[in-house]
């Protein structure tokens, strides 16, 4: 947990860092492609997810990327 901002958390993995954000029912999630899955799967052991694809906006904020 980020000690700046208790909405935050992160991870060092071997393959990087690995964030994840959450907002009162939603969670972003960044960093390497294979963390982030892993991760994604060991939520779904105890929540339901909707995985709505790729990240076009996230708590009103537009999300562009390359």
């Amino acid at each position: 947990r980020n000690k700046a901002d208790p909405c935050v958390y992160f991870c060092w993995t071997d393959k990087g860092l690995n964030l994840w954000a959450s907002w009162v029912d939603d969670l972003l999630s960044c960093g390497n492609e294979k963390d982030v899955k892993d991760g994604r799967q060991a939520i779904k052991q105890y929540f339901d997810l909707d995985e709505i694809g790729e990240l076009k906006e996230y708590v009103g904020c537009k999300i562009e990327f390359n």
